[in-house]
């Protein structure tokens, strides 16, 4: 089952009738104002509500973790770009922005789970980086790729798997980079069979 956690969200004018358009990518147009997301675009965000008139304020998911409509077959694990008509595909080569990761999995028209991040977050040349990594008891964590030179910024805390999570916690306050591929909460919470999204940004000089 799709859930949601931690969402940060704007309000911004809709360009017309969204009222279909709830679950789905949208993008700023030269007005200022939200349409729906064309394939491959640099998304806003995840249009979370039904705006029917233009002009209207429509509540976008720019942060966190958000339903949205999958166009496609995707698992989780997958980063996700916007088709066509504003859902959410598997990323490939040729599909344009990095919109975020699949967190849960699903087919054409399922509502799944996507941790939503800056366009293209994570890829070449870019400073922000994202990792869905198994939990541990309190104590050393393994992120591959983490450097102790950079910042860390989020650590959920997902109870359950898949489709079956329960729980989402954030846990950004106990931990700190303590190795390069390592964090640690000693002495916090045991993430023992569970998943730990981490996110973190590179610092350059």
């Amino acid at each position: 089952m799709a859930f949601e956690a931690i969402l940060r969200s704007l309000t911004l004018p809709a360009s017309g009738d969204l009222s279909t358009k709830q679950y789905l990518f949208v993008m700023l147009n030269g007005s200022g104002q939200i349409a729906t997301a064309v394939a491959g675009s640099a998304a806003t965000g995840v249009l979370q509500d039904k705006p029917n008139v233009a002009g209207h304020g429509g509540n976008v998911a720019v942060g966190g973790v958000s339903k949205i409509y999958a166009g496609g077959t995707i698992t989780a694990g997958n980063r996700v770009s916007s088709d066509a008509n504003g859902a959410a595909i598997a990323s490939t080569a040729a599909s344009g922005s990095q919109l975020g990761q699949a967190l849960t999995s699903g087919v054409a028209g399922d509502l799944i789970s996507v941790l939503l991040l800056p366009a293209d977050a994570g890829a070449v040349g870019g400073s922000d980086y994202h990792l869905l990594v198994a939990g541990a008891a309190a104590g050393n964590v393994t992120v591959t790729g983490i450097a102790t030179t950079d910042q860390l910024q989020e650590v959920l805390y997902f109870v359950g798997a898949g489709t079956a999570v329960t729980d989402i916690t954030d846990l950004t306050s106990q931990f700190t980079i303590t190795a390069t591929n390592t964090i640690n909460n000693t002495g916090g919470t045991s993430s023992s069979g569970a998943k730990l999204l981490v996110r973190w940004k590179r610092r350059t000089l």
